[in-house]
C-alpha cells in the first residue's frame, strides 16, 4: 500500500447520494464538444410515455410533488451522468420494494423524468449501456459542481493562521457519489495530476490526519460555497503523495 487512509466522520446525512458512484469530472466545454448530453434527445416520447405509467403505478405514492422543476433536477444531478440516476432508483426504489421492477421499467421512468424536466426527446430510445456517457448539465453547457453537493478536491494539506486544516492549491471540485476513499488505482491517476488555484476551509476533520500535513491529498466532503474561502464538510481525506 502506498498509504494509509483516513476515513473522517460526516455530518449530516447522505440523502440522495446513491451508491457505488464514482468521481465526476468537471469537463471545460470546448474540450467535449463532441460530448452527450441530455439536451440531445437521448429518449423517446414513446418510452416517456410508458415511464410515466410506471411511475404512476410505483412511485406517485411517495412522490406527489411537482418533479417539473429542472433547476432543483440540475441541483441533484447536474455535472453528473445519467447512470447515477438510474442507479439510485434502480437500487432504492419503491420504497416498499426496492430493486423489484425489471430494468426496463426504470430505464422508461428515467426517461419520464427526463421529459418531466423539460430535456427534449429524440429518435433514439435510451439504453442502459449508453446512461454512463450521458451528461446531465444545464442548456449552457457544463457549469460548477452545486452547492452541498458530494465532491471530491485535490491539493496541498496545511494549517491556516488559526491552526485549522485547510487545502491549498486545490482543484476545481468534481462530482462524486462516494464519500469514502477513491480505489488505489484511482489515487495513482491522482498522482500526476496539475494542482489549482482554490482553498477549502476543511470543517468536521475527525480523527484529525496529522500524518499528511504537507502531503498531496484528496479531499471528499459536502460543498459550502462562497463563505470566502469556500468549505468542506469533509467526508475522507487520503494521502496522494507525501509532499506537494
Amino acid at each position: 500500500m502506498i498509504r494509509k487512509q483516513y476515513v473522517l466522520a460526516l455530518a449530516g446525512v447522505l440523502l440522495l447520494m446513491g451508491a457505488g458512484g464514482g468521481l465526476v469530472p468537471l469537463l471545460a466545454q470546448d474540450e467535449n464538444s463532441d460530448r452527450v448530453t441530455v439536451w440531445d434527445g437521448v429518449y423517446t416520447s414513446a418510452q416517456a410515455a410508458l415511464g410515466k405509467a410506471h411511475f404512476e403505478s410505483s412511485c406517485s405514492s411517495c412522490h406527489e410533488g411537482d418533479f417539473s422543476r429542472a433547476d432543483a433536477f440540475l441541483d441533484d444531478w447536474g455535472e453528473d451522468e445519467l447512470d447515477s440516476l438510474f442507479d439510485l432508483i434502480s437500487t432504492s426504489m419503491p420504497a416498499s420494494a426496492p430493486a423489484s421492477l425489471p430494468d426496463q421499467t426504470y430505464l422508461e421512468i428515467v426517461a419520464y423524468l427526463l421529459e418531466l424536466n423539460g430535456f427534449p426527446a429524440g429518435d433514439e430510445a435510451l439504453v442502459a449501456d449508453a446512461m454512463s456517457d450521458i451528461r446531465v448539465e444545464g442548456r449552457d453547457g457544463p457549469g460548477t459542481v452545486p452547492d452541498f453537493s458530494l465532491a471530491s478536491v485535490q491539493g496541498c494539506l496545511a494549517r491556516d493562521a488559526d491552526g485549522g486544516w485547510v487545502v491549498n492549491s486545490a482543484t476545481a471540485p468534481v462530482r462524486t457519489r462516494d464519500p469514502a476513499a477513491s480505489t488505489e488505482e484511482e489515487l495513482l491517476g491522482m498522482v500526476g495530476t496539475a494542482l489549482g488555484t482554490g482553498v477549502f476551509e476543511l470543517l468536521y476533520m475527525f480523527p484529525t490526519p496529522d500524518a499528511y500535513l504537507g502531503h498531496k491529498v484528496e479531499v471528499k466532503g459536502f460543498l459550502i460555497l462562497e463563505p470566502d474561502p469556500d468549505q468542506m464538510n469533509v467526508s475522507n481525506v487520503t494521502s496522494i503523495a507525501p509532499s506537494c
